[in-house]
């Protein structure tokens, strides 16, 4: 039995009589089950390192084939998530703990970040935020300036005459 995204830890089960009641029957059961296709992504120890110089937050174009990536992360108490990857075109979508996924945190602006190299010049590149919490808590966010907000579900209905670009 298994997911393949989220784990599954139990099954429900309504028991009902004939005519659709729960009559007879005090609570629902739940049976525990082991998820075998669920392979749960382990987040690496924070990399802690300061914002290069004069970047901003959103994505920072240095040359032709590299950029910085800045995402603020501090609520009013200064908290912050636990761990923040990237994933996207240039790393085939592929969350883990390397430096084309996983990014740095600096306490001291309160972002997190990551330098992106060897991209192709004039190419656009689709990614997304991957953050969460060690209790399990993940989230998936677009750059918060992006000019563009991609739509996995919709995207592919787009004709080529309307944006020719394979995103």
């Amino acid at each position: 039995f298994g997911s393949g995204k989220t784990p599954v830890n139990q099954l429900g089960i309504v028991i009902r009589s004939a005519d659709g009641s729960k009559k007879g029957i005090d609570t629902d059961s739940f049976i525990a089950v082991t998820d075998t296709k669920y392979e749960g992504f382990v987040p690496g120890e924070i990399k802690t390192a300061a914002v290069p110089a004069d970047m901003v937050e959103g994505i920072n174009i240095m040359d032709n084939s590299t950029v910085t990536l800045v995402l603020y992360d501090k609520d009013v108490n200064g908290n912050h998530k636990d761990f923040a990857h990237v994933v996207g075109d240039f790393n085939n979508w592929t969350l883990s703990n390397d430096e084309k996924s996983q990014m740095y945190r600096d306490d001291a602006s309160g972002c997190w970040w990551i330098t992106l190299a060897g991209l192709d010049a004039g190419k656009e590149y689709a990614f997304q935020y991957y953050v969460g919490t060690k209790e399990g808590e993940v989230i998936h966010l677009a750059d918060a300036y992006t000019e563009k907000i991609l739509d996995p579900d919709n995207d592919k209905d787009i004709s080529a005459s309307t944006y020719n670009e394979n995103l």
